[in-house]
């Protein structure tokens, strides 16, 4: 894994999984998430690029 970390310009796939769509607007309203939920993120601190 440090080996991986060190020379995979990826990010671990459990991060790609679940990271990305914490920040996404639209994830949160298809899946009701609420306060306390493992992949609910404040809309605060949800990163917007675009």
């Amino acid at each position: 894994m440090q080996l991986l970390l060190k020379i995979d310009v990826h990010s671990p796939g459990e991060l790609r999984a679940n990271i990305q769509p914490r920040n996404l607007a639209e994830f949160h309203e298809v899946f009701q998430t609420q306060p306390g939920d493992g992949m609910y993120l404040a809309p605060e601190d949800r990163v917007v690029i675009w």
